[in-house]
């Protein structure tokens, strides 16, 4: 890779501010010829990931994901750690209960699952 996904998000970011809105589709497009000038379009999960939590951190907003089985029953609070939340909230017919809730890039797993999975991990280590 020629340039560390975080390198890629500063380059993004810095274009992205000093390009106009109506020109943003072009840089876009311009950004992922440079990834596969550099060969480095394999990494685009990873690269995306790190121009997405740049962009939270410029707009001083943090994303959070609540997984439910069902409805968006959880109710998230407008600012975490002084900063703006944007909720997705997403529905996951694999969970069967409890809910999975990723904050920025820390997850925390109260699935059904994961409880079975943890109790049954505790009670072989005896």
């Amino acid at each position: 890779m020629s340039h560390s996904p975080k390198q890629y998000s500063q380059i993004f970011l810095s274009f992205l501010e000093r390009t106009p809105a109506s020109e943003h589709k072009k840089f876009i497009r311009s950004f992922a010829e440079l990834l596969e000038e550099n060969n480095d379009l394999k990494n685009e999960d990873e690269i995306l990931f790190a121009i997405e939590q740049a962009l939270y951190h410029h707009q001083n907003k943090i994303k959070v994901e609540v997984t439910e089985r069902k409805s968006n029953s959880v109710s998230v609070p407008k600012k975490i750690a002084g900063k703006d939340t944007e909720v997705r909230n997403m529905i996951d017919p694999v969970v069967l209960g409890g809910l999975r809730i990723k904050i920025g890039d820390t997850v925390i797993d109260n699935s059904l699952q994961t409880r079975i999975k943890n109790l049954k991990n505790a009670l072989t280590k005896n």
